[in-house]
């Protein structure tokens, strides 16, 4: 009896396994499709059906994942989770009328921003981190053959592209971002890095490099900030444990940096032009301020303009008339859509998922990767952190989700 018992939680966990499989691998189609519409077979439609296979590959599974309620035992960020999930709702429809059918399935940064808080009722398999890892590499691998395919452009003309550029050109200067964004999920093992085999970290090491300097050469700050905010952290951390080392190292490497600090410079000015040409530029100040002079009632600021709602900004186009659907500012982008009620319940949840896992950490597993990963989405709620459709967000609500179990809840023998 104890023998079926164990055979039959064994099939039961098996499926879990298989629909979290699905889950990541109709995501990562998605992604794919719109990433080969976009920068490789630009506007061949096959590849939005390529998308649309994967959102309906992702569908399925995430319905037929069992689900729990993570917030059960904690009835105040329960209220606050409600309140979010019902204001993305209404925001969902007073857009959907308006929308085009195509932007409504396909945009990542439209209609699923939305829906996909709605992971955080998953049930989490006690291997998930295993099963994550395991995407995460072959994200990592699709950044490496992004950057080897881009090599010519990313890495030996990639300032006389940019500079040749006239006006603003979404495939020259989104296309460097691609291998960043890809790799950012990996950085999450960062805190672990002593369970990786060697295979698997210089895979990951040298695609981080490559991704790097792609964003490097073509001046993309914000992206390759995100990248380098989880390596000096693990760095920190890493030394820290060891103390004295740590003392040691950092008064090594301050000394060096003063000696050599106008070599240095003028090395690294010479090499990433770009970036160095708008090291400093504000790229921000002009659409922020047409975001504010466009919003000016008090039911804009709290409720949004709805999941279609735009705002004029004079400052991007010579037209007065034109409108747009996204700022590049995260927080102002949600309360253009979702208004305040829909950012703050956003960031109390952010908040107190990083307290309650702060309060266990020594007795979790990973904790302190869940901690890291949901402060870093935290504090870019200025520069970028527009949530959308892909592995870097579906990741952060399952550690959302995750930041409400037992602390033994992934020892295996439990």
């Amino acid at each position: 009896m104890i023998v079926q018992e164990r055979d039959v939680h064994f099939n039961v966990n098996n499926v879990l396994i298989a629909h979290w499989n699905r889950m990541f691998l109709g995501i990562y189609v998605f992604e794919m499709g719109n990433m080969f519409y976009e920068f490789i077979f630009r506007d061949n439609y096959l590849c939005r059906l390529m998308s649309l296979v994967g959102i309906c590959l992702l569908i399925y599974s995430f319905i037929c994942v069992p689900k729990r309620l993570p917030f059960s035992k904690n009835p105040g960020i329960c209220i606050i989770a409600i309140l979010y999930i019902c204001v993305s709702l209404i925001t969902i429809f007073r857009g959907v009328l308006q929308s085009k059918i195509g932007d409504l399935i396909i945009s990542p940064q439209y209609f699923w921003q939305y829906v996909l808080p709605f992971a955080v009722f998953l049930k989490i398999p006690r291997n998930y981190f295993e099963i994550l890892y395991k995407w995460c590499l072959i994200y990592v691998i699709t950044a490496l053959c992004f950057c080897i395919y881009n090599f010519q452009d990313f890495y030996i003309d990639a300032t006389a592209i940019v500079n040749s550029m006239v006006g603003w050109e979404s495939y020259v200067l989104n296309r460097p971002q691609i291998p960043c964004q890809l790799a950012l999920p990996m950085c999450i093992y960062f805190f672990s890095w002593k369970n990786i085999n060697n295979v698997g970290k210089m895979i990951i090491v040298v695609t981080f490099i490559l991704a790097l300097c792609a964003a490097l050469f073509a001046g993309r700050r914000s992206v390759a900030a995100s990248l380098l905010f989880f390596v000096l952290i693990s760095i920190i951390i890493y030394l820290r444990r060891k103390k004295m080392k740590f003392l040691f190292l950092m008064l090594l490497f301050l000394s060096l940096f003063y000696i050599k600090m106008d070599y240095l410079l003028e090395t690294l000015e010479d090499t990433f032009v770009v970036l160095f040409d708008r090291i400093d530029a504000d790229t921000r100040s002009g659409v922020e301020d047409d975001f504010f002079r466009d919003f000016t009632g008090v039911e804009e600021w709290l409720f949004g303009r709805g999941m279609d709602g735009t705002y004029r900004s004079p400052s991007v186009a010579e037209l007065d008339t034109m409108n747009r659907r996204g700022i590049e500012t995260g927080y102002l982008n949600i309360i253009l859509h979702g208004g305040l009620f829909l950012l703050f319940p956003y960031i109390i949840i952010l908040l107190y998922s990083v307290i309650n896992n702060v309060a266990r950490r020594k007795d979790s597993y990973f904790s302190l990767s869940v901690i890291v990963y949901i402060i870093f989405h935290f504090v870019w709620l200025y520069p970028s952190g527009t949530p959308k459709l892909n592995l870097e967000y579906f990741v952060l609500w399952n550690f959302i989700a995750i930041s409400y179990l037992t602390p033994d809840y992934f020892n295996k023998d439990c």
